[in-house]
């Protein structure tokens, strides 16, 4: 199972998803997997910060203008290792292939303050019911490779490094709570393409999302 996510410590930070009004209440269940095109699947490759970004420009065409159209995540990659300055390491960082589709065009906007940064549970669901689906940064164990047939990760502590996934979901009102996200490893892989974490799960390996408002 290959990985490819740098995440560095020392990245110029974004800012924060701004909190919402007192009176906001977030839903208790959000699920966008229905708006996520067919999971791709990355093989060998360490891509998959550009994957993850193409999962999220694809479920931002869709949901602007009805375009069901995979995106190629290779030109990500590459323009992103052109921007990210980690020389001699493979895989790049989710701000280079956010500055990479940027700079191919694949988006309308091109203002970075339309981007924040989200790094806590209540933000993500914040940023997921407010702006739509993350680019995300997990620290992932080889149990994701495991993944059952309904995406569940099984616990474990054999951690393998930084995993770029688009943060789909989250439900706080079923029997077992969870989050959800879509990996680059291919539909058959956990449920389609998805996968399930608990909330401990996730707070365990879960690092930032950046957050995208994707009509500016």
């Amino acid at each position: 199972m290959t990985t490819g996510l740098v995440i560095n410590p020392n990245r110029l930070r974004r800012k924060v998803l701004s909190a919402a009004p007192v009176e906001y209440v977030t839903p208790a269940y959000i699920d966008l997997r229905a708006q996520l095109l067919e999971s791709n699947d990355q093989g060998v490759l360490v891509e998959c910060a550009a994957y993850a970004m193409a999962g999220c420009l694809e479920y931002y065409n869709w949901r602007q203008y009805g375009i069901a159209q995979q995106i190629d995540p290779h030109p990500i990659y590459a323009r992103a290792k052109q921007l990210d300055g980690l020389e001699g390491i493979e895989g790049t960082t989710l701000e280079a292939v956010t500055q990479a589709a940027q700079d191919l065009g694949l988006v309308s906007w091109a203002d970075n303050a339309a981007i924040r940064e989200v790094s806590t549970p209540d933000q993500v669901k914040q940023a997921l019911h407010r702006n739509g689906v993350l680019l995300a940064a997990f620290q992932i164990t080889k149990q994701w490779e495991f993944a059952d047939a309904e995406g569940w990760i099984p616990e474990g502590d054999d951690w393998i490094g930084g995993h770029g996934v688009v943060l789909c979901a989250y439900d706080q009102v079923s029997a077992k709570p969870f989050y959800g996200v879509q990996g680059s490893w291919g539909p058959r892989q956990g449920w389609r393409g998805f996968n399930r974490l608990t909330p401990a799960q996730f707070s365990r390996q879960f690092s930032y999302a950046l957050a995208f408002n994707f009509g500016k």
